[in-house]
């Protein structure tokens, strides 16, 4: 008689705790809002309809993720891999098919390919733009050429930047590390009737590893304007440049690169 006592509470108790963590697990599934993407098709989509495999970074994501560069985002997505070439040169690859500019792998920033034909590939520590301005990233994992395409063979990368009217005021952000990592971000905004700007300016020295040949110097300079031309139509420009000085065996001259781009 006592064990009938002690068994069916134990019974009772374990069906009554297994309903609450299902109807718990359904109604957090239920509740969730399905993300609308762009990149699949160029139309917007619920992601669960979209004809191909998308992963999102959102701003939240990246602030979460503690990264220190745009690169290292994409450790987050499946099937990504990245690495360092002569230790301060980043490469991003997909599907284990990487060489010092892996190719096949289209990417573009509010729209525009910063894919280079010259190198056969996106030089990622030369990206005219930092990471603070980043508001959302779609991975499209898979070939897309019909979109986007013959740099698309592998996936596609879209990266959106944060819109003029979300930054208004004065940032500074001051950022230290090991291996003397030192970054420093100056970041504004401001509103002018249906003008809006925003301007980043970033340094950072980065003394890489202990008796490697792989320290770094950039500056990084990026802005973005809006104009409301008409109730449907807008007025996008983006402006970048950036100036590094990379350590190597054999060393080289500074890299600049000057970007313009409007839509």
């Amino acid at each position: 008689m006592k064990k009938h006592l002690i068994i069916i509470p134990l019974l009772v108790s374990l069906s009554l705790s297994k309903e609450v963590f299902a109807n718990d697990h359904e109604m957090d599934f239920f509740n969730d809002d399905i993300p609308i993407v762009l990149s699949a098709t160029r139309l917007a989509q619920p992601q669960t309809e979209a004809p191909a495999s998308v992963t999102i970074i959102d701003r939240a994501l990246i602030k979460l993720s503690g990264a220190k560069s745009i690169a290292e985002l994409f450790r987050l997505v499946p099937g990504m891999h990245v690495g360092y070439f002569r230790g301060n040169r980043a490469v991003v690859g997909y599907q284990g098919l990487a060489s010092e500019y892996p190719q096949g792998v289209q990417v573009l920033i509010d729209g525009r390919s910063v894919y280079s034909p010259l190198f056969g590939g996106v030089d990622w520590s030369n990206l005219p733009l930092v990471i603070e301005d980043i508001e959302r990233i779609e991975i499209i994992r898979g070939p897309n050429g019909s979109s986007f395409g013959s740099n698309a063979f592998q996936s596609v990368i879209n990266i959106s930047t944060s819109h003029t009217t979300q930054v208004n005021g004065f940032q500074v952000k001051s950022t230290l590390g090991e291996h003397g990592f030192q970054r420093t971000l100056l970041r504004g905004g401001t509103s002018y009737e249906d003008l809006d700007f925003r301007v980043s300016v970033s340094h950072l020295d980065d003394n890489g590893y202990k008796n490697n040949t792989d320290d770094r110097r950039q500056d990084i300079f990026s802005g973005r304007l809006d104009y409301q031309i008409s109730s449907l139509d807008t007025l996008q420009v983006n402006i970048g440049a950036v100036n590094t000085l990379k350590q190597t065996k054999n060393p080289v001259l500074p890299l600049t690169y000057l970007t313009l781009h409007g839509r």
